[in-house]
């Protein structure tokens, strides 16, 4: 719906402008969506993206009843490439939440099939994310460097810096 680019519009706007940190009209934009969201039953592909985008802002104590219903959802959709693609960088947000909240099992959980989602696909940069989040919950440094080398072939400079930090907070965890 035209309110849903809206909103969807919004929030990519304060992310790029302001950022995650300290948001408060991020927050108050995703607890809007969410009344709007939650009471339908059913969710198509631009909802789904919207609830990729705020899921940051969900108590991780709402996030299984939340992620059930989105798996649940995407189900429906399993067979277009629009909505792997889509489950991919899903996946990886979920992971990133699950990590943040120091869930480290469902965190490995969910980035296992992020990684073979993510090369079924060829994603390179959400491969190699994948292969350093991975590494960092096992303690496997063969695989953090292989996804950090992934990532710095592909140029994905930025993202490399985040894993760096990710991997030097989780080694002082």
């Amino acid at each position: 719906t035209i309110q849903n680019i809206y909103r969807h519009t919004k929030i990519v706007t304060e992310l790029r402008t302001k950022g995650f940190k300290n948001n408060h009209v991020l927050k108050d934009l995703s607890e809007e969506i969410w009344d709007y969201l939650e009471p339908m039953d059913t969710w198509y592909i631009s909802d789904l993206k919207l609830l990729g985008t705020i899921l940051f802002f969900f108590p991780s104590e709402n996030l299984p009843l939340l992620i059930d219903r989105i798996m649940k959802t995407i189900e429906k959709y399993k067979y277009f490439r629009e909505t792997k693609v889509f489950l991919s960088s899903f996946l990886a947000n979920l992971s990133t939440v699950y990590f943040q909240h120091h869930l480290f099992k469902e965190c490995e959980t969910i980035t296992l099939q992020l990684l073979v989602l993510a090369e079924e696909l060829k994603i390179y940069d959400i491969l190699g994310f994948s292969q350093v989040r991975l590494g960092i919950l096992q303690h496997n440094s063969d695989l953090i460097d292989k996804g950090i080398t992934l990532l710095r072939l592909t140029k994905e400079e930025a993202l490399v810096k985040i894993l760096e930090k990710e991997i030097n907070d989780f080694s002082n965890l």
